[in-house]
């Protein structure tokens, strides 16, 4: 097990966290060759989603931060009761029950002991940005 530091050398996670991402990993079967940061977003998408949608979620479609992506790491799309990850499933969920009812998850992941403002005004640019008409970075389309 290993314990992300910065640049500076200040600790990323601490050591319960550290633990909890390595059974995440091992239980999910997560390529323990993705950095420290990545199978972090798988993690924290997991946890956030697990709060709107119970059944199983499998995060590798769901998480999307790739950088100069405005922040977002991870998106779920529900779409009555169901976690949606192909845009003919929301026609199919339309056809099947004349309505939808969406719900729209979005998830930020950070694993540093300090706290930036200025980062949750640019989720919420990426937010605004997802839901754009002209999308500007590639995360959002």
């Amino acid at each position: 097990m290993s314990i992300a530091t910065s640049k500076q050398g200040v600790r990323l996670m601490d050591k319960i966290t550290a633990s909890i991402l390595e059974a995440f990993t091992t239980e999910n079967k997560l390529d323990p060759k993705l950095g420290e940061d990545t199978r972090f977003e798988h993690l924290a998408a997991y946890l956030t989603i697990r709060r709107h949608f119970s059944r199983a979620i499998d995060t590798t479609a769901l998480v999307v931060g790739k950088g100069g992506d405005t922040r977002l790491d991870a998106i779920a799309i529900i779409v009555n009761g169901a976690l949606i990850t192909d845009i003919d499933q929301v026609q199919e969920m339309l056809d099947q029950n004349g309505y939808i009812d969406a719900s729209f998850v979005f998830v930020q992941a950070e694993r540093s002991g300090s706290f930036d403002g200025a980062k949750i005004g640019t989720t919420g640019n990426g937010v605004i940005d997802f839901f754009s008409d002209n999308p500007r970075t590639h995360g959002s389309q």
